[in-house]
């Protein structure tokens, strides 16, 4: 039987605010992220071996780029210190979806896919 390490994938959905999007993901951290605008069918890709807020873009007509800002940047697991007394806090995992306005348009909806 082969492993499952690498095989995990979740999907979900947020409404686009313009604004930097955290979506967590408890299990893993994605070494690929695909971001889909619904109303106007614009989609980025990112990979982990691209730089934090860059992403591949391809818009509704066709045409496609790489972009440097306003992408996907990967959140990491990461124990905090703890307060005086307290235990350790564990801000999760997952990532953030970018300020660019084709993907990330107020009220439109944004589907999403991250595949570990």
């Amino acid at each position: 039987m082969g492993s499952t390490v690498g095989s995990r994938m979740e999907t979900g959905k947020v409404t686009g605010t313009g604004a930097e999007i955290k979506v967590s993901l408890p299990d893993f951290t994605p070494r690929k992220v695909v971001l889909r605008n619904v109303a106007s069918g614009d989609e980025l890709a990112f990979v982990d071996t691209m730089n934090a807020g860059e992403g591949f873009k391809r818009v509704a007509a066709g045409t496609g780029a790489l972009i440097t800002t306003g992408g996907v940047t990967l959140v990491y697991q990461d124990v905090l210190s703890p307060p005086v007394g307290g235990t350790p806090q564990d801000p999760g995992r997952g990532f953030l979806i970018g300020t660019d306005a084709d993907i990330n348009a107020v009220g439109e909806e944004i589907q999403w896919e991250a595949h570990e």
